[in-house]
């Protein structure tokens, strides 16, 4: 039997649509073509699952295209966390940290990987493990860079995309999706992404 999510509990689930909003806007803003967001709160707990659906394909041709690639779709998994811990304009470096532990668990294993091949890339030649390392740190801070830049320019349609799905969350246990379409409608969509 499913339970309706009590009003005062709302405010503690806003991080989670930040998230998922945080995502698509990154991904939109990317020119990734994003069909769906969605998020189904399990309980009061904060035992949820969300996620944007997107094509992930666009045209490569070329290393220097693979590589810009890599580094947007990096971006995009690592928005979901840039966008939870978005707080008064800015990420909070604690509760960025903690998303990637936690609610960014499986993207931060995802960037992990394209972290790896975007260094090899770039850096073909590095041997040494320290400076390996440093490579893969500064490649991390350019992608967390442009999540962070994208969603300040468009923070009014990232604003409005989390109120917008979580004002849908209103019982346990349903998946509450918005499409491309209910999305698109939102004012702020229509005038960050015209």
């Amino acid at each position: 039997m499913p339970f309706l999510i009590d009003k005062a509990d709302k405010p503690n689930f806003l991080r989670l649509t930040k998230h998922e909003a945080g995502h698509y806007i990154v991904a939109k803003a990317l020119g990734f073509s994003v069909k769906t967001i969605f998020l189904e709160m399990r309980n009061p707990h904060g035992h949820h699952s969300g996620g944007s659906e997107l094509d992930l394909w666009m045209p490569v041709a070329g290393q220097q295209q693979t590589e810009d690639y890599l580094a947007k779709r990096i971006a995009i998994l690592l928005a979901g966390a840039v966008g939870e811990a978005w707080i008064d304009g800015e990420v909070k470096q604690d509760a960025f940290a903690a998303c990637l532990q936690v609610n960014g668990a499986q993207d931060r294993l995802k960037t992990h990987e394209l972290l790896q091949l975007l260094r090899n890339l770039r850096h073909p030649g590095t041997t040494v493990e320290a400076q390996t390392e440093k490579e893969l740190a500064d490649l991390e801070t350019q992608c967390i860079n442009i999540a962070v830049d994208e969603i300040r320019k468009h923070q009014a349609a990232f604003d409005e995309l989390a109120q917008s799905l979580l004002a849908r969350l209103t019982t346990y246990g349903i998946r509450e999706t918005m499409t491309k379409g209910d999305v698109d409608a939102l004012p702020a969509i229509k005038a960050c992404f015209p």
